[in-house]
């Protein structure tokens, strides 16, 4: 159940594309590379991404809002 938990507490943007990660079959390392590449920028451009930069330099627990 703590796994569970810590789970649920990562960014719901971040977990979502993980998942997409591994459900894609790659048909190569490059082209896994450049899709990751792509989700990774598209993913800095959040405001959950945001707020895990602010709680961090806060010392804080960030909240996530799947945004």
């Amino acid at each position: 159940m703590t796994r569970l938990r810590s789970w649920l507490e990562n960014a719901p943007l971040g977990m979502a594309a993980s998942k997409a990660s591994i459900a894609d079959p790659a048909t190569s390392l490059a082209s896994a590379l450049e899709t990751e590449k792509h989700r990774q920028i598209r993913l800095l451009g959040t405001a959950d991404s945001q707020e895990a930069v602010s709680a961090f330099g806060q010392r804080r627990v960030p909240q996530f809002r799947g945004r």
